[in-house]
């Protein structure tokens, strides 16, 4: 009796969803974070599954591309060995990142409230050589250069990613005005040729830059 009841209990939640009007949407959106060091441009394209039309909720995913742009001036922090090591940019350092967001939004046809963040992609590899900054309290080994991390995780906090804590206003269905705070990570590496043998590389150590920094975004609806 009770596994009836409890089948019954989901048939009818499953027919309450389903009768609330599901629709699937796709967007594109340009965002822009900035301030403290560096500013964050990205371009995505998602689909979303909205269900319900007061206050529904809206599950969506896609692809970002996102360029991180570290300002000259800006301190690296040290992520492995040692804390007090950081490095000083002397010149503009950029990371170019693809990822696969997830997110979820609540709300209704004109306001709504969401977070996305970047689940997992890849770095591009484009290296710069010693002369793009200092070492503060350390040395700089001969010939380093840094490399943007390669592969971007969410759960293990790595790489280059973006995620976005938002308001958003949809004054017509075909676009939207978010606004909110952005948490944004560019991960690097460093590594340098081995004095004795120069095909052997070695590694050094890694850095980042991490901040909350406020961002904008316009988005493009379109219903399927």
């Amino acid at each position: 009796m009770k596994k009836l009841i409890l089948l019954l209990a989901i048939c009818a939640f499953s027919t309450s969803v389903f009768a609330q009007k599901a629709r699937v949407y796709e967007h594109f959106t340009a965002s822009t974070a900035w301030g403290k060091g560096a500013i964050v441009p990205a371009i995505s394209y998602t689909q979303t599954l909205a269900i319900g039309n007061k206050f529904g909720f809206r599950f969506n995913s896609g692809v970002r591309f996102t360029q991180y742009i570290i300002r000259n001036g800006t301190e690296l922090e040290n992520t492995v060995s040692n804390k007090n090591r950081s490095l000083q940019l002397t010149s503009n350092l950029r990371a170019s990142a693809l990822n696969i967001p997830i997110g979820i939004e609540i709300g209704n046809r004109f306001v709504a409230v969401g977070v996305n963040a970047d689940l997992l992609g890849f770095t591009l590899r484009t290296e710069q050589n010693g002369d793009s900054f200092e070492v503060q309290n350390g040395q700089k080994p001969e010939n380093i250069v840094i490399t943007p991390a390669g592969f971007n995780f969410l759960i293990t906090q790595k790489g280059t990613r973006n995620t976005q804590f938002y308001a958003s206003l949809t004054p017509t269905e075909s676009f939207t005005i978010r606004a909110g705070m952005a948490l944004t990570q560019a991960s690097f590496n460093t590594s340098y040729p081995d004095a004795v043998d120069a095909t052997i590389i070695v590694d050094w150590d890694s850095f980042r830059e991490s901040t909350l920094r406020p961002f904008v975004a316009l988005q493009f609806n379109f219903e399927k």
